[in-house]
């Protein structure tokens, strides 16, 4: 479950006790919760986690509005982490994006589209973000080389280009969205299931052709 924005979105009792019940009703035993909590994590998602904890067990991943406040040391603890159940593995981690959904535009035009409009102008990455994106991937592949049996690997950003959304306005943001290095690296593992906001898949080294 992703993008809750539960203080943008007015998330009260009568949600949280909603929330409850659907997963409850559904006979969830495990919630991952794949970023966007709200814009303060230590202060309002972490507390909203741990009340969530009372019932059933609750992982997360960091989305980029969980980021706000956050320090590279702080955003770093967070990646990777790793949930096991018998022979299969959970890997949470935020990702990230290095505009090459939006070829169109120059890595100039991004930028300063980014420090006019999207939200991450508000966060202090110490790295660029194509430079960014690259550490990440790499780390992303040395965790997955190393672990067996069916992985699940759960990401807030777009890890797919067939999942970009194609309306006009959105396409301007297309660039901050994800990259596709993410499946080149899914492609490289035996057995990969993979999802983010808006990505469901499931593929294998051998047959898949995306």
């Amino acid at each position: 479950m992703s993008d809750l924005h539960i203080d943008s979105n007015a998330f009260e009792e009568f949600e949280y006790k909603t929330l409850l019940q659907v997963l409850q009703d559904r006979k969830i035993d495990h919630l991952h919760l794949v970023g966007d909590i709200s814009n303060d994590l230590k202060g309002t998602s972490l507390p909203f986690i741990e009340k969530l904890r009372q019932y059933l067990p609750v992982s997360f991943s960091l989305g980029n509005h969980d980021m706000l406040g956050l320090s590279e040391k702080d955003i770093a603890a967070y990646d990777f982490q790793i949930e096991t159940f018998g022979k299969t593995h959970l890997v949470s981690l935020a990702g990230w994006y290095d505009y090459s959904y939006a070829p169109q535009m120059s890595q100039k035009e991004h930028l300063a589209k980014k420090k006019l409009y999207w939200f991450d102008r508000k966060l202090d990455r110490t790295l660029p973000d194509i430079e960014l994106t690259q550490t990440i991937l790499g780390d992303l592949d040395r965790v997955l080389s190393d672990l067996d049996g069916t992985i699940i690997v759960a990401l807030h950003f777009v890890p797919h280009a067939s999942f970009l959304l194609q309306h006009p306005y959105f396409q301007a943001f297309n660039g901050f969205l994800g990259s596709q290095g993410f499946h080149d690296v899914f492609k490289k593992i035996r057995s990969v299931m993979s999802f983010s906001a808006t990505y469901i898949a499931v593929m294998s080294h051998a047959r898949s052709k995306v």
